[in-house]
């Protein structure tokens, strides 16, 4: 419930306004505040989904970069290559890392 205060700071900016702004009719606020929720739930669930992304992001470059500390033993570039698992594979429940040597600009 807002305070008698900031009802007349609001009544005044209305006024100032010259109809610009309008205090909404007291048979939707239930309506809005409805809304209002739903966007703060809406929210709340937006932040959790960008934590565990970047979560998932810093855990999937470990683990690349684990990939690259061990397949260093047997390619000397891993380094410079790309390196992801293969989604086909995955599907099948099987892991595969598919390395590519990225190609330099202007060469084809």
């Amino acid at each position: 419930m807002p305070t008698l205060e900031k009802v007349e700071e609001w009544k005044k900016r209305i006024e100032e306004s010259k109809g610009a702004l309008t205090f909404l009719p007291d048979s939707l606020k239930k309506a809005a505040q409805a809304v209002e929720d739903l966007r703060t739930a809406f929210n709340d669930k937006a932040k959790a989904m960008s934590k565990e992304e970047i979560e998932l992001r810093v855990k999937q470059e470990n683990m690349l970069l684990e990939i690259r500390r061990e397949l260093e033993k047997t390619d000397k570039d891993i380094w410079l290559k790309n390196i992801a698992l293969l989604p086909q594979a995955l599907e099948d429940e099987v892991y595969v890392v598919h390395t590519v040597m990225p190609q330099a600009r202007g060469q084809m």
